[in-house]
């Protein structure tokens, strides 16, 4: 398993660059290291909603980033000829 994961971060590093490891490092802190008790009256739901909002909110941003003044959907695909 571990050589499995070496592989999966050296190819992300030589594919994507230094970016994406700190990225994937920070997500996986975000989610492995928080407590994941997803049932809704639980008292430790607002620990619990803390890393998935920032994930959401940083995976929302970067795409909005990513995409631009580009439409999300663009009508010459839906065309018929």
């Amino acid at each position: 398993m571990g050589a499995a994961i070496t592989f999966l971060l050296v190819f992300i590093a030589a594919r994507y660059g230094l970016l994406a490891i700190v990225a994937l490092q920070a997500v996986f802190g975000l989610t492995f290291f928080y407590p994941m008790a997803l049932n809704g009256p639980s008292w430790t739901i607002g620990a619990v909603m803390v890393p998935i909002v920032t994930v959401a909110a940083i995976l929302v941003w970067s795409f909005r980033t990513a995409v631009g003044d580009q439409p999300l959907l663009n009508s010459a695909a839906f065309a018929e000829d």
